[in-house]
Order: C-alpha cells, then structure tokens, then sequence
C-alpha cells in the first residue's frame, strides 16, 4: 500500500535511502526538485497528449476502401485498385486475381528451376537452387499474406493508423520506393515480355510450344501484376510499419525524458565539474527526493508505451515476418550462387576469363546486395530506434533518477528493457532484426564475394 512516503537520497553513491514522511516540517522545501503542482502539471500534460492519441485513434476504427485510397499516396493507390487490394477475400475478382497470381509464381517457378531450353531439354545448374524459394515459397505466400494484412476493416485501420504517425519525410520515402520499384520492374517486364514474343516456335514439338505459352502467360502475369507487384507491396508496408514503430519509440522516449527532467536540476554555482557519469558536483552533493507516487509515474510511462507498440507490432511481424525471412534467404542465396556459378564454369573453359560474364556478374551481385540491404535496412529501423532510445536512458541525469526509482536497483531495469526489444521490433523465424545481425550477414557476403572474384581472377591468370 502506498502510504506517501519519500525516498530522501543522502549519498548517491552508497545509494543510502531513508524514508521521510510527507508530514516532515523539518525539511527545507527547496531539498524537494520542483514542486508538486510542476510535476502534477507534467504528468498531466502527458495524459491529455495520450488521450488525445487514443481519441484521434478510436476515429480511425472504422475505415471505408475510399477513406484509404484517399490518404495513401497515387501509384501504389493505382496498383492497389488493379488487383483489388483493399475489397473483402470474399470478392469474386480479388479471389480470381489473387489465385492466378499464386499458380503463375509456382509454373513460373518450376520452369525457371529447370532451366527448360528450346530444344525441350532442362538444364539445372547450382544457380537455380535460389530459385524455387522464390516463386514456389515466397512468391505465393507473400501473395497471400499482403491480401490477408489488408483484408477487412482491421487491416484498412491499422495500416492507416501506422500511415498518419509517420512524419512527411517517411511518407516521401515511401512513396520513393514503391515508385522506383515498380517503374523499375516494368521496364524490366517489358523487356522480357519482348524477348519471349521473340522466340520462334518453328520445328518445335507441340507439347512444348503449348508448354511455352502457358509459361510465357504465366511469366508476364508475375513480373507485371504477380509476384513482384506483391513484393512492392510489401516494400511499402515496412516502411510504413516500421517507421511508425521507430516514431512510437521516439514519442515514448520524449515523454518519458520530459517527465524525468523536472525531476534534476543543479546548483548554478560553485565547482561544477562533470563526472564520469555525467553529474556535477553541486548534483552530487546536493539531498534529492523523489516520491513513490512520482516514481510509480515514470515507470508508467514505460510500462504502458511498450505495451502499446508491442501490439502494433506483433500483427505485421505476425503476418508477414515470414515472406521478409524468405525473401532474405532468397537474396543471400543467390548472391552466394551466382559467384559460385561463375567459377565453375570458368574451370569448364580452362580458366578463359569471359569480361562480358564477369560485367554481368558484377552488375547482378551489385543489384541483389542493394535489394539485401534496402531489405534489412527497413526491417532494422525499429531496433535502431530502440538502442537510441536505450542510449538516451543512459544519460547521467537520466540514469541517476531511475536509480532512486529502483532504489540503485536500475540495472535489473535495464536488462528488463533489453529483452523487451524483441516484443518492439522485426522478427525472422523468431530470430530479432538487429543492427548486430545485419553486420554478420553483410560482412560475411562480402568476404565470399571478395573470395570468389579473388579465385576467379587468380584462375584466369
């Protein structure tokens, strides 16, 4: 039971705590940091910032099709309104659309797999074991996926929610993307579907030929409004999605830096020369209070925010935490492949070094590592955010008030905030997005790649 009573600081660095009752006369009001109409007014101020968020929110609850569309920017409006993203699964074109899209990923799949030839035989090569894990795994299960995140109101909601935490700069970025992506993968469809039409069928058998243009339907239909549309999709909801998370734990640490701040402050005069912790000696000398109701507050604010972005983030992460780990394992594979590949065929041709291969290897490793890290790049943003966040707490000041909350126990704080990352941040088959995961994966492909052009090289010559 809360009976009022203060924690009266002595030593900070014994940590001596002793008790003073609120009735105590024989204490100076100025020992006491600030009043209790400031600090009521900061939690105050506070509240009514939090409720504000959650009415602007309870508006949001219900969200038409139009509501959406108006709000997000025109290409993807354009691309979503095309296969009927935001209509119900129970809609007759959307379920249609949806379907064609997932069977033409799988035969395109498969025939890019086995490296079908013109002359009706295959030709599998190490390069196309990445293959399958795309367009058989990934393809139809991001399909599916994206379909389900916004599927009925809950899914409009949500997103439109993430949608207006963002500041412009992220809004703009993600309208960059999803433009350059699909401009992109147009031009590179267009392309291909000239390539195809191309291909002359004369003296073919006809299984083949009836083959062939079930795949040349099918390979067009994935790489206009197929699977790659579907993965522009999913561009976009993690910057959107974790912008907003990366938003929210920078309001949480707004506000609870805010709350903390009336509660230090330092004597103007005398020797203030800063410690190893950041506290000035008049800071140290000085007796400072904190009341338990006061305390209680704090820890409000950090029990309530996490909470909070925890269940934002657990129904993106749940829904498609899945396709970001395949498409990752997609890209790491190929990039390891593709080198590979190369090498061996160069042992084949007695160590000729072919420069135009080379150039295209080059030009296609370059492109999977950029779709790689743009890839870990987003998924990582919120816990970057949250080690900033972790950082600011680390502050003399900051760190010198948690202490009395905890009663110089802040530590065991610390390491419960450490652990709750990974309820606030991406996750991949269970395995946290973290900036310490993106270094190991990125240093490790350069070093194979640096290894492999280095065999290839020393080979040739």
């Amino acid at each position: 039971m809360d009976t009022g009573n203060k924690y009266h600081v002595n030593d900070y660095k014994t940590k001596k705590i002793e008790i003073v009752s609120d009735t105590d006369t024989n204490h100076s009001k100025s020992n006491i940091i600030g009043d209790n109409h400031s600090f009521d007014t900061v939690f105050k101020e506070i509240e009514e910032e939090e409720k504000e968020e959650r009415i602007m929110e309870s508006k949001l609850d219900m969200i038409s099709k139009s509501e959406l569309l108006a709000e997000v920017p025109l290409p993807f409006r354009l691309a979503a309104k095309l296969v009927f993203l935001f209509e119900s699964d129970t809609h007759p074109i959307k379920f249609i659309l949806k379907w064609v899209a997932v069977v033409a990923s799988i035969f395109t799949g498969v025939i890019l797999t086995l490296n079908f030839q013109l002359n009706g035989e295959t030709k599998f090569t190490i390069a196309s074991v990445p293959t399958p894990i795309c367009y058989c795994i990934y393809g139809p299960m991001s399909i599916i996926k994206v379909h389900h995140f916004f599927n009925g109101n809950v899914g409009r909601s949500t997103f439109l929610k993430s949608w207006k935490k963002l500041p412009i700069t992220t809004k703009q970025l993600a309208t960059k993307y999803f433009s350059t992506f699909l401009v992109g993968h147009l031009i590179f469809a267009t392309v291909g579907t000239v390539g195809l039409l191309q291909v002359s069928f004369e003296g073919r058998p006809e299984w083949f030929v009836t083959t062939f243009m079930i795949y040349k339907f099918m390979h067009i239909y994935t790489f206009t409004i197929g699977l790659i549309l579907y993965s522009e999709f999913l561009i976009f909801i993690m910057v959107v999605e974790s912008g907003s998370i990366a938003c929210q734990i920078n309001r949480m640490s707004e506000k609870t830096n805010k709350a903390k701040s009336f509660f230090f402050e330092s004597d103007d005069g005398g020797d203030d020369n800063i410690n190893e912790l950041g506290h000035t000696k008049s800071m140290m000398m000085e007796r400072k209070i904190i009341s338990r109701k006061d305390a209680k507050r704090i820890i409000k604010i950090f029990i309530q925010s996490l909470k909070k972005i925890a269940a934002n983030v657990k129904r993106f992460v749940h829904i498609l935490g899945s396709s970001l780990g395949l498409i990752t394992i997609y890209l790491i594979l190929i990039i390891i492949v593709n080198p590979f590949q190369f090498v061996v065929q160069s042992f084949k041709s007695g160590f000729i070094l072919d420069i135009g291969q080379l150039v295209g290897l080059i030009m296609g490793e370059t492109l999977w590592m950029y779709a790689l890290y743009i890839m870990l790049t987003l998924s990582m943003k919120p816990s970057i955010e949250y080690t900033l966040f972790l950082r600011s707490l680390h502050c003399g000041d900051k760190v010198f008030i948690l202490s009395e909350c905890f009663n110089g126990e802040s530590k065991k704080f610390f390491d419960g905030l450490e652990i709750q990352r990974q309820s606030v941040i991406w996750s991949v088959f269970g395995i946290p997005v973290t900036l310490e995961m993106y270094e190991r994966v990125i240093g490790s492909l350069v070093s194979l790649l640096i290894a492999a052009l280095a065999l290839i090289l020393r080979s040739s010559g």
